[in-house]
């Protein structure tokens, strides 16, 4: 990743890179699936503690940057009891 500030009038901090990119292709995914919320299994699996959320397997999912795509999750707007 890489994190820079531009601009000499307005200043404004930048981020670039692959988790970006893939966190804003999450976000345009997110508007054409049912329940909106979107994220990669990867990210997902690296909490230790169980999800609050229920998980819905989507499988592998293509994005515009990646030429195999991804795997991705839906996340349940109800919170588990």
């Amino acid at each position: 990743m890489i994190i820079g500030e531009i601009g000499d009038v307005k200043r404004a901090i930048v981020f670039n890179g692959d988790v970006m990119n893939t966190a804003a292709r999450l976000e345009e995914l997110s508007r054409t699936v049912e329940g909106g919320f979107l994220a990669s299994r990867a990210a997902m699996q690296r909490f230790t503690s169980t999800s609050p959320f229920a998980m819905r397997d989507l499988g592998q999912m293509a994005i515009r940057g990646r030429a195999d795509g991804i795997e991705v999750v839906g996340l349940d707007a109800a919170v588990l009891t």
